[in-house]
């Protein structure tokens, strides 16, 4: 998985969610796709949901275990 570097870096940005209104928050409707591809890494899915238009949005991130122990995001993408 790359870093993503698009400008879109939130769910409910206009190319994602077109009749959402962006005074108001997302709601998370599943957290799922959990996968460790290796022992310091840890990928899943999030589903963002938009109540006032229905719209949904998938991301997958990507953290990786530090040497200290903390994890950190390594990357982040849209999927389908």
């Amino acid at each position: 998985m790359a870093v993503y570097t698009g400008g879109e870096r939130f769910p409910n940005h206009t190319n994602f969610m077109k009749y959402h209104d962006r005074n108001k928050c997302v709601s998370v409707s599943a957290i799922d796709q959990w996968v460790m591809p290796a022992l310091n890494a840890l990928q899943f899915r999030a589903v963002y949901f938009a109540d006032d238009s229905g719209e949904t949005v998938n991301f997958a991130y990507q953290f990786k275990k530090m040497d200290d122990g903390s994890w950190k995001i390594a990357g982040f993408n849209r999927t389908n």
